[in-house]
């Protein structure tokens, strides 16, 4: 209908978070907001309202020639996708119409999981993960990397842990979540356009990237780094790609992968960048470069490759991480003192994989030698799930529910795991 009045809150909480100007103020409380709303009351919805409702954000009167669309675009919803499905699809399509697209990584909590996800892994969407008041990844922060792919999510991070904000009713509430961090981010694009409005929408994703907080972690938790409104105002150089994965190491296959990446000069003077690879990584690693050293003119780039060869997986040993996870950070450093830290990672692991081949739906946990929970969800029938651990020891479960008499003849066919 054409009432888009909010009934649970949640796109109250987050509109606050981009523009309020009153009990609170929001990260751009000059904004304007058109209130588009997808979701039944109980925050429920299909693809094709969500489909309709980034279209209508991108023209509501459906004249390409009047300028009555939205600058950005906020999704803090989601649902299960992947990058190709119809709905990530709509991300891309309102990005190559001139709309940033800022999207909530998702508040599963677990590695690998933005890839099953949509739109967060939208190749365009600037996907944005959450982190606490004292600047941790939130537990609840959905995670990377995405398989098969040679780019990273989350792209950055941003406040979603115990925000304060707007709710129904001339009141307020806190509350928490990756709904809560992209709408920081969309505020900062707000600021940006405003600030710069020469940048194209993949210019104020890609500087928004590129100006964070990098701490040099785990890049499939927090890409980048924490957005860094205030750097992102003055920030020149920009890499338009998201962090660079190279994949699982000790496939049996795997020999070497180049990434290519372009180097983007957004001011009207030139710039001249070094380029740098981390100075530590693992035996067995040779990382290398086709450019150590670029000279990009005003308002344009150079494309660069980094190439990750293994010359003996063994001589890697174990990772900590809970995926075999490996990170670093390409560094690009300008003439003038300007800094981008690109996160470059891979991952040493043991590909383990559920496949449920019963006729009903189970629970399945995985647990780790000393208790540590790595998995712990329902697998529909015919499902299945693959999960990427170091070397160690590890025990799986899976149970039932709700069987009656005539499921039990199908219990031969139990889930079953591999692992290599």
């Amino acid at each position: 209908d054409n009432d888009p009045m909010d009934i649970d809150g949640h796109g109250t909480h987050v509109e606050g978070i981009v523009a309020a100007n009153g009990g609170v103020v929001g990260v751009a409380p000059d904004a304007s907001i058109l209130a588009i709303r997808v979701l039944d009351n109980e925050g429920n919805g299909n693809n094709i309202q969500t489909i309709e409702g980034i279209e209508y954000a991108v023209d509501p009167d459906g004249n390409p020639n009047t300028d009555d669309g939205a600058d950005v675009i906020n999704l803090s919803l989601g649902g299960p996708g992947d990058a190709d499905d119809l709905v990530s699809s709509a991300v891309d399509a309102a990005t190559s119409s001139g709309v940033v697209v800022v999207v909530a990584a998702g508040n599963g909590g677990e590695y690998l999981e933005i890839g099953e996800l949509s739109p967060s892994s939208a190749r365009s969407a600037l996907t944005v993960g959450s982190v606490e008041p004292d600047g941790t990844i939130s537990d609840f922060s959905s995670r990377g990397p995405l398989l098969n792919s040679s780019y990273g999510k989350p792209e950055l991070a941003a406040p979603g842990g115990n925000i304060y904000s707007l709710a129904i009713g001339e009141s307020y509430t806190t509350e928490s979540g990756t709904s809560m961090a992209a709408p920081h981010v969309a505020g900062a694009a707000a600021l940006l356009i405003q600030a710069r409005p020469s940048l194209t929408a993949e210019q104020v994703k890609f500087v928004l990237m590129s100006s964070t907080q990098s701490d040099s972690n785990d890049s499939f938790q927090g890409g980048f780094g924490l957005l860094d409104v205030e750097s992102a105002l003055s920030q020149s150089i920009a890499v338009e790609q998201g962090p660079l994965y190279f994949g699982r190491v000790n496939a049996s296959d795997y020999q070497s992968k180049s990434i290519g990446f372009t180097l983007s000069n957004t001011s009207n003077s030139q710039k001249t960048v070094r380029i740098d690879l981390p100075n530590a990584f693992p035996a067995g690693i040779t990382l290398s470069l086709d450019k150590s050293e670029v000279t990009l003119p005003a308002n344009q780039g150079a494309s660069i490759n980094v190439t990750l060869s293994v010359n003996d997986a063994s001589a890697l040993g174990t990772s900590p991480h809970a995926i075999g996870g490996y990170f670093g950070d390409v560094m690009l450093t300008s003439d003038t003192g300007e800094q981008v830290a690109l996160p470059l990672s891979f991952i040493n692991a043991n590909e383990f994989k559920f496949v449920n081949e019963s006729a009903t739906s189970v629970t399945a946990t995985l647990d780790g030698e000393f208790g540590e929970t790595y998995f712990w969800k329902e697998i529909e029938p015919g499902d299945s799930k693959n999960l990427f651990l170091p070397t160690g020891k590890y025990y799986s479960q899976v149970s039932y529910r709700d069987l009656s008499k005539s499921d039990l003849p199908h219990l031969s066919a139990l889930p079953s795991t591999t692992a290599s």
